[in-house]
């Protein structure tokens, strides 16, 4: 191992990992760090220029690969047809969700609990607030 090699990443080991690059790897399956990798790519400039452009053409094909298994999906996990499924942006992700699961959630409604249910009634019985102040905990007249 040479002076400038850091400690983690032998030459054995990079010599490895060269050859899973060459058969569409990424660096996750060698649990090495990136700053690890890039330092050893550092101190070996040959090495580099071999490594990195295989690296960076197996995670752009990594990338795409992950969301396969979702395009391929015809059907929700109910059994109901994705064909005419809503497609929206969410957080950077692009999701389908299945319009006839959500009209069965919108027309279920959801379950008060029993403590919510008390609240409601005396809120109620004495009067001046609507269900929706009392429900998410704003006094009437917006004080605070």
């Amino acid at each position: 191992m040479d002076a400038q090699t850091p400690p983690s990443l032998s030459d054995e080991k990079a010599a490895r990992i060269l050859v899973a690059f060459r058969e569409g790897q990424t660096l996750r399956p060698f649990f090495l760090r990136a700053g690890r990798f890039d330092a050893y790519c550092k101190a070996h400039p040959e090495y580099a220029r071999d490594a990195l452009p295989l690296l960076e053409a197996n995670r752009k094909a990594a990338n795409q690969r992950k969301g396969d298994r979702f395009r391929a999906m015809t059907h929700c996990k109910h059994g109901h047809p994705l064909s005419e499924a809503r497609i929206r942006h969410y957080k950077g992700w692009t999701v389908r969700d299945c319009l006839r699961c959500e009209e069965i959630r919108r027309s279920q409604g959801g379950i008060m609990k029993p403590e919510a249910l008390v609240k409601v009634k005396a809120a109620l019985e004495s009067g001046g607030a609507t269900i929706k102040q009392i429900i998410h905990g704003r006094p009437v007249g917006g004080a605070r």
